[in-house]
């Protein structure tokens, strides 16, 4: 948020930005509709923002939500092939992030998953890393699951 140009006046204007989720299911087209109507209904209700109305503006990346079923054989192999090489469970869950991922599923109707090496937690950092280990496992994973999903040996 940023409002005003030192701290003992009254701002003359103030700009708020922020991100706002999309949920599975959601289209983005709607949800922001529903945060204008909120912004306006607010506005409506008191008297020096109706005559001040504030505006929306929409900048910045868009990434939609996206759900590859969990029960595609290409998910269920490599599943299947991440347990077997790691010697752990592999779990499908969803991710608080945006990826292309959705461009694959939702605009070309192409079955994905997200899987990779490292934690998330260290991307897009100045100290971001992944260790030789994990790649090594990850592509091992990659390597298998594609060769059985596609029936080879």
């Amino acid at each position: 948020m940023q409002a005003g140009t030192w701290p003992a006046i009254v701002p003359e204007r103030l700009v708020a930005e922020g991100r706002i989720g999309v949920g599975l299911g959601e289209v983005i087209e709607d949800v922001r509709r529903q945060l204008e109507a909120a912004v306006e209904r607010t506005a409506q209700a008191d008297p020096f923002l109706r005559d001040h109305p504030p505006t929306v503006e929409w900048v910045g990346g868009v990434w939609e939500p996206s759900r590859p079923s969990p029960d595609h054989p290409i998910v269920r192999t490599l599943q299947r092939v991440a347990a077997d090489v790691t010697g752990a469970p592999a779990r499908v869950c969803g991710a608080p992030y945006g990826s292309d991922l959705r461009l694959f599923t939702n605009t070309f109707g192409i079955p994905g998953v997200l899987f990779g090496p490292g934690d998330i937690r260290l991307a897009h950092f100045t100290d971001e890393y992944v260790s030789l280990a994990e790649v090594e496992c990850a592509a091992l994973v990659l390597a298998a699951t594609i060769c059985e999903y596609c029936g080879v040996r």
